[in-house]
């Protein structure tokens, strides 16, 4: 859903996710929360539909300062076993939470509204090419969204590139992700690996351009064939 709306193509059941981070949790006074929830079942015989949210925010229910989120609405269709197509429509959002402070400082950005949002959209692809090799192709955000509250803020286009190779209980997938934009970075690369220890445990590892990460999934079954997936990282 979030980042190639064509790999919803895998979904084979009604499935659920549910996401949490809390970022410089360690940190005094930094109150910083991520989450996501999405959806995803198969309807007719071969598209998936796909529901998403995700929201960051920093401070706490008392003290919010700044909330930003994300709506998205997905569908997957299937040509054949080996390649897919999908797009998705989002909503993304904005918002301030002023104290007593910043109201008041005179401030000409504030005077017209606190929040702002807009529409843009993704497309996708994602092939098959063998028994081991899968390919992706993504386009986000390629509907000019202008998100900004005083000043223009318009939200770049993404272009992903992405692959992996499985072999075994062995899993290994790069990605190169190139933004349309004036600012920052233009280009990240990421790599990551999964190793299936057994049926149940899986550890994973990646890289891009500014760290690195680790984690661990459990997956079991729960009333019978539902599976049940738990990951830290």
């Amino acid at each position: 859903i979030y980042y190639n709306p064509a790999g919803l193509l895998g979904v084979r059941n009604p499935e659920l996710s549910l996401y949490y981070h809390k970022p410089f949790s360690g940190l005094d006074n930094v109150k910083m929360n991520t989450g996501a929830f999405s959806f995803a079942m198969p309807v007719y015989t071969r598209g998936v539909l796909g529901l998403g949210y995700a929201q960051f925010t920093v401070g706490d229910s008392e003290t919010r300062l700044y909330r930003e989120s994300s709506f998205s609405a997905a569908l997957s269709y299937s040509f054949s076993s080996r390649f897919a197509a999908g797009a998705s429509l989002k909503q993304l959002s904005h918002e301030y939470f002023p104290d007593a402070r910043t109201m008041s400082v005179p401030d000409a950005t504030w005077d017209y509204s606190w929040d702002s949002s807009a529409l843009t959209a993704d497309a996708g692809i994602s092939a098959v090419l063998s028994r081991t090799l899968s390919f992706g192709m993504a386009w986000q955000n390629f509907i000019r969204a202008d998100v900004g509250i005083y000043d223009k803020d318009i939200v770049p286009s993404l272009l992903r590139l992405g692959g992996n190779f499985t072999s075994g209980k062995i899993t290994l997938a790069l990605d190169r992700a190139v933004r349309n934009q004036h600012w920052g970075k233009k280009t990240t690369t990421s790599l990551g690996g999964e190793w299936r220890l057994s049926g149940k445990l899986v550890m994973r590892a990646g890289y891009n351009n500014d760290e690195i990460t680790y984690g661990v999934g459990l997956n079991t079954k729960i009333f019978g064939e539902d599976g049940f997936s738990f990951n830290y990282a």
